[in-house]
């Protein structure tokens, strides 16, 4: 019951922030939302730092099994399960109205300077999802459909780093126009 009620403040809480920003979110409107007693909050974190450090480790696990329902799909070619993942991210930020982003991102926006342990969890979260792209650039370049020009690793992390500055711009300019030219020298790339 404990990991139930953990999970869906989390889940409340990912909402919340991803859409409003840690900061401008009080603990008042996460228990409202999350529909908990105000000393319960306390029961489940140590703190507002705590709670959104849980947040982000969530957040990040959360899509790393989504990512990995496409990077780790063995009935396509690796270079086609990027690209296709890139594709799907795309047509839901585009369902969202480009307003979203991510909470790694957007985070790291908000909050990589004011506390280190911050910065550390986003960190954290963004090297799980860029290690897991470079198994899956490894696989292609072993089997001849990715350029070996450069390591698995350099490409995971300018694919990483890329896309986040693509989602930031797509939240500005409300279009896909910056995650398509991000996909387009990508493909170009590998």
């Amino acid at each position: 019951m404990k990991q139930e009620t953990v999970d869906r403040i989390l889940t409340v809480g990912t909402e919340l922030l991803i859409k409003n920003g840690y900061n401008s979110v009080g603990l008042n409107r996460i228990l409202e939302s999350a529909n908990i007693p105000k000393g319960s909050f306390y029961y489940y974190f140590k703190s507002k730092e705590d709670f959104g450090l849980k947040v982000l480790d969530f957040y990040a696990r959360q899509n790393l099994d989504f990512l990995k329902t496409f990077l780790e799909n063995k009935e396509q070619e690796p270079r086609d399960r990027i690209f296709d993942l890139l594709n799907s991210i795309q047509a839901i930020y585009e369902e969202q109205d480009y307003l979203q982003g991510c909470l790694l991102g957007n985070s790291s926006l908000e909050l990589a300077a004011q506390k280190e342990s911050f910065a550390n969890q986003i960190a954290h979260g963004l090297g799980q999802w860029q290690n897991l792209f470079a198994k899956t650039i490894a696989e292609g370049q072993e089997a001849g459909s990715i350029n070996i020009e450069f390591s698995a690793d350099q490409y995971a992390e300018f694919l990483i780093n890329s896309w986040e500055g693509a989602l930031v711009r797509m939240k500005t300019t409300r279009s896909n126009a910056p995650m398509e030219l991000f996909i387009l020298f990508l493909e170009k790339l590998l």
